[in-house]
């Protein structure tokens, strides 16, 4: 995709954009109308070990997984501070959706710091117009923890890339609607020199390896 088409698709993602951004007293409130949603299925949550959809649903429908993107991209442009206090409130009423926002808004910021070219910026639009539950696949099965280093690798042939890794585990993978994947920048760069690749779910297939 050329540079020209890129700033087109960015400039009008951005102006689908029509939500006013709010303050934090605003996404508090409706922090705490998820957090009563989240409570009553809670339990369940933690019984069955599943994904919390209940919750993840009404996050998405208060508009909640854009709030720190910035303004200028449509979102609310809520300082760290704050979104650590939205995940207070949604602790209250369960802790697993908690952390998965959480999560979620750890990899938001990653992009909202990066997002300097205008794929990036049109898909900051894009997060905050659909929504979009992010995941990350840091870890890796023959690095031993290390997460400052890959063994995958970005294989970049005619213009596009694959890349293949062996996570052993994504959280929520399965829910999310992209995932954030960290990789060696080239066949020959050493095991440190890492990329973060941002890959919406049309882009990737997982394959369960396990339970």
């Amino acid at each position: 995709m050329n540079a020209p088409v890129q700033e087109l698709e960015a400039a009008r993602s951005i102006g689908e954009t029509q939500h006013a951004a709010r303050d934090e007293r605003t996404l508090l409130e409706a922090a705490r109308r998820v957090s009563v949603i989240a409570a009553k299925h809670a339990d369940s949550v933690d019984r069955e070990a599943r994904f919390p959809v209940e919750a993840v649903n009404a996050m998405r429908a208060e508009r909640l997984f854009s709030a720190m993107i910035p303004r200028e991209h449509g979102g609310d442009g809520l300082a760290l501070t704050g979104v650590a206090r939205l995940c207070e409130v949604l602790a209250q009423g369960c802790a697993s959706s908690a952390m998965i926002y959480a999560m979620h808004q750890s990899q938001v910021v990653c992009i909202v710091n990066h997002g300097a070219n205008a794929w990036q910026r049109a898909f900051l639009a894009r997060m905050v117009n659909e929504q979009l539950l992010l995941a990350s696949a840091t870890s890796e099965e023959n690095i031993r923890g290390n997460m400052r280093t890959s063994a995958c690798v970005v294989d970049l042939v005619d213009g596009a890339f694959s890349i293949e890794k062996l996570a052993p585990t994504i959280s929520y993978g399965a829910h999310s609607d992209c995932v954030l994947v960290t990789a060696r920048r080239h066949p020959d760069a050493p095991p440190s020199d890492q990329v973060l690749i941002v890959a919406p779910r049309d882009t990737l297939t997982l394959e369960q390896r396990g339970t």
